[in-house]
């Protein structure tokens, strides 16, 4: 099994459009644009199928999520996708609340790249200085039960195969779900 890997939808994305950037669509990424149609791929590469940037309002969350989920349906990667929505609901509220406090001059990045046979990368990038996931309190324990808040970074750990943070201008969130088992 080929890993995923970065090189198509990487971390270190720009989370500033450019003064004549619109929010960018799949199809408009150069990634997917030929001068003779779509660009054909080898059967195990990565193709990236959605990389935008999404304005610091959560108000949008609910329509990027849906693309989303339609982009994975369309594309075959059905398989839990509600906990994968979950999760990229949560990623893309703590990015919007918390990484970008709700400042309208700053804009999310997300980046979805489906690979060939399933396995999904998604990467979530917000302006934030970064924070701790270790030192967040535990929402299981007892004392933290009928807390309101502090449940998505858990969710997200538990309801994804990999989670990894990096803090390079910006804090990304990296989020895989490895490709289905084959069944013989």
């Amino acid at each position: 099994m080929r890993a995923i890997a970065e090189r198509n939808c990487p971390a270190d994305l720009p989370i500033t459009p450019s003064p004549d950037q619109a929010i960018a669509r799949s199809s408009d990424h150069p990634s997917n644009r030929s001068p003779d149609g779509p660009v054909s791929r080898p059967a195990d590469s990565l193709v990236v199928q959605l990389d935008e940037l999404i304005p610091s309002d959560p108000g949008h969350i609910d329509s990027v999520v849906g693309r989303v989920v339609d982009l994975l349906e369309e594309n075959g990667c059905s398989q839990d996708l509600g906990n994968i929505q979950l999760a990229l609901q949560e990623a893309l509220m703590n990015a919007v609340l918390h990484g970008n406090q709700s400042n309208p001059e700053k804009y999310v990045r997300l980046c979805v790249a489906i690979q060939e046979g399933g396995g999904i990368l998604i990467v979530v990038k917000d302006s934030g200085s970064g924070f701790d996931p270790s030192k967040l309190p535990d929402p299981t324990l007892k004392e933290n039960i009928l807390r309101e808040g502090g449940r998505g970074v858990y969710l997200i750990q538990q309801l994804m195969d990999q989670v990894e943070y990096k803090f390079d201008d910006g804090t990304a969130l990296i989020m895989r779900r490895h490709p289905p088992k084959r069944r013989p």
